[in-house]
């Protein structure tokens, strides 16, 4: 797992961090998250989701995440 996160640190240090913009009328502050897991056999990985057939996105496949609540 050393190695993995050396090579991510690496490649996420090209780009600049920013905080969250500036909201349109209508929209609201969501956020995700990229778990990055390691395994012997598979070697690195993502966790994603498949969204439910009724609501928001039916059947999409996605990152885990949503809105933000305050606090």
């Amino acid at each position: 797992m050393d190695e993995l996160r050396s090579r991510v640190t690496a490649n996420l240090a090209g780009f600049r961090r920013q905080g969250a913009l500036p909201l349109a009328e209508g929209l609201r502050h969501a956020a995700v998250t990229v778990c990055v897991l390691e395994d012997d056999e598979r070697g690195p990985y993502t966790i994603v989701i498949k969204r439910g057939a009724h609501g928001r996105n039916p059947g999409q496949w996605a990152l885990p995440g949503g809105r933000l609540a305050d606090g």
